[in-house]
């Protein structure tokens, strides 16, 4: 039978550049680009149209040959639509290839793979590949390309074809299955390598008293050994390292006079002290300059608060009970005088708290929390010849002996700025627990102090 002569017989749409202002030139050529594009397709389109009227189907529609051309043919579709918008209807420019197949005998059949003829390329061969795995592959790719681009789907000739498919979208499932694991696996370990990062980030940046330069003391409850091993529950602590850079003041529990170490508190991560403790530290009982940091939990009398301790004429620290009575904190010349005391009530017995002492030649600041700074100057210097001992004062020996949990000793050996002992009381309220007790004006009421 003779094939019909088939041409297009849509209306032609021709590009004009009316009402197309303020468009550089090259603006202008993408737009005709668009607009030709669609033209050409839907004019092919149509003969192929024209074609399954009369029941050829051996033609397939138009396919594109890139990604950048399928843009194009849509937006020069949307540019018709556009530029006939007041006077056609949008469907005049409906897709060709999306008109349903006409119901008519099928004189030409459809395409079909015979191992041979132009399709997309495989995706390269392993070397194991058999030539049977090759042709395979070869006729899944023209398959699973002629179905992507028809409104009706491959035909198989044969029931070993149609296996054949089978097995590879078996293999490709496999493959895109395998691929996909891979993915997840590279984001996994994107998203681990992210959060290492903001690890190290947040530990570059975390405060801790040795960022602070003058650090003398620092006897950490958290860590008493200063190798991150934390004692047993009702352990005795014979020695509670120092964690600055002077090993020398490291704190040694005295065994003479009924004095005996300090137990642990693993729940609260203390030292438990009984009246019968006192420490050995080697460091300066009599400065002249200094700043002290002690986080302390004390429920007893006034007898028992000597935290910071000496002989007679050094200085000393009441945690608990002051020269002003119970439920104070304070600083003291030992055996001589009070100095710089808070009221009563600033403390509250049984509870976490932090007190902050000041020396400034003869000048003494004791404060609570970070709360109210309360000064004294007494003009009493301290005289002490021997160190500065932890738990009671020893001269005489073994009086006001402290009672109660001690968390962490820091210690400087000059006087602070208002804004580094902010941080050190930050840093310490948020570490044990009572930032809830800052002052709401504090910087760090809200948030722990960071680099």
């Amino acid at each position: 039978m003779t094939e019909p002569n088939f041409s297009t017989t849509r209306t032609q749409y021709v590009f004009d550049t009316t009402n197309l202002k303020y468009k550089s030139r090259s603006e202008v050529f993408a737009l005709q680009r668009k607009w030709n594009t669609f033209e050409q397709v839907e004019n092919y389109n149509d003969i192929i149209y024209q074609r399954f009227q009369i029941g050829y189907r051996d033609k397939t529609y138009y396919q594109f040959t890139s990604n950048q051309e399928y843009n194009d043919y849509k937006a020069g579709q949307e540019l018709h639509i556009l530029k006939f918008a007041s006077t056609l209807p949008a469907s005049t420019f409906a897709s060709i290839s999306s008109r349903p197949m006409p119901e008519v005998a099928i004189q030409r059949t459809p395409p079909h793979y015979i191992g041979s003829g132009q399709f997309l390329t495989s995706p390269t061969p392993i070397a194991s590949e058999t030539t049977t795995n090759r042709a395979e592959m070869a006729m899944y790719t023209y398959v699973s390309t002629y179905n992507a681009t028809h409104h009706y789907q491959y035909s198989f000739t044969t029931n070993e074809e149609q296996l054949a498919y089978n097995r590879i979208q078996r293999q490709v499932t496999m493959v895109e299955l395998q691929a996909e694991l891979q993915r997840q696996a590279v984001i996994k370990e994107q998203e681990r390598q992210r959060l290492e990062a903001e690890r190290l980030e947040m530990e570059r940046r975390r405060f801790l008293p040795t960022r602070i330069l003058g650090l003398q003391v620092w006897y950490d409850g958290e860590d008493p050994s200063g190798n991150g091993t934390i004692p047993a529950e009702g352990a005795p602590v014979y020695v509670w390292v120092n964690k600055s850079q002077y090993k020398e003041y490291i704190a040694y529990a005295l065994t003479t006079n009924g004095n005996v170490p300090v137990t642990y508190s693993a729940d609260l991560k203390a030292l438990v002290f009984n009246g019968n403790n006192i420490y050995n530290t080697g460091y300066t009982s009599r400065p002249t300059s200094e700043t002290i940091f002690v986080v302390f939990n004390n429920n007893v009398s006034i007898y028992n608060i000597t935290v910071i301790g000496g002989p007679s004429g050094g200085r000393g620290m009441g945690c608990g009970g002051s020269g002003n009575g119970a439920n104070t904190c304070g600083m003291v010349n030992m055996n001589v005088a009070w100095q710089a005391n808070t009221p009563v009530g600033t403390y509250t017995s049984g509870t976490t708290a932090l007190t902050t002492g000041i020396v400034n030649n003869n000048t003494t600041n004791i404060s609570i929390n970070g709360g109210t700074v309360y000064s004294s100057s007494v003009g009493l210097p301290y005289t002490a010849t021997t160190p500065m001992v932890l738990g009671g004062q020893i001269d005489p020996a073994n009086t006001y002996m402290y009672e109660g949990y001690v968390m962490e000793i820091v210690i400087y050996n000059s006087v602070l700025t208002t804004s580094q002992i902010q941080q050190m009381e930050g840093y310490l309220a948020w570490k044990w627990g009572f930032q809830t007790s800052l002052p709401e004006t504090h910087p760090y009421s809200k948030a722990r102090p960071i680099v």
